[in-house]
Order: C-alpha cells, then structure tokens, then sequence
C-alpha cells in the first residue's frame, strides 16, 4: 500500500485589500479569454465571499442572462 500524505492546506488569514479586489473583478468581467462559468464563479468569490462550494452547486439556470449580461 502507498501511503502519501498531503500537505496541509494553505490559508490566508489576511484579505485582499478592495483596490486588488475590484482589479481582479473587472479583469474577470472585460475577458475575453476566460469561459464563463468560470468568471461568474471568480465574481461570486470576490463579490459576496461565496464559498466555491456553494458556486459548484449552482446551475446554468441559477444564473440570469440579459443580452451580454451576468444579472
């Protein structure tokens, strides 16, 4: 049997300031490279603080589109 352990998980115990925050929102709104999926959950975890496991959850349906609109 192979027994490998895993490293501990790492934590930030200090936040990111609002100017970064609001920085790497709008880098994930004006993107033309990232799906998504993927920038709507980066917005939901910098917006409101929702756990990834909570966004994983979510389905297409969940989330409203109006024209080119995340609403």
């Amino acid at each position: 049997m192979l027994d490998v352990r895993r490293p501990p998980p790492q934590r930030s115990a200090t936040p990111i300031d609002q100017p970064t925050r609001l920085r790497q929102t709008r880098a994930l709104l004006d993107s033309d490279t990232v799906e998504l999926p993927t920038r709507v959950a980066g917005c939901l975890v910098l917006l409101y603080g929702q756990h990834i496991t909570r966004i994983a959850t979510l389905r297409g349906d969940d989330v409203e589109l109006r024209g080119t609109k995340v609403c």
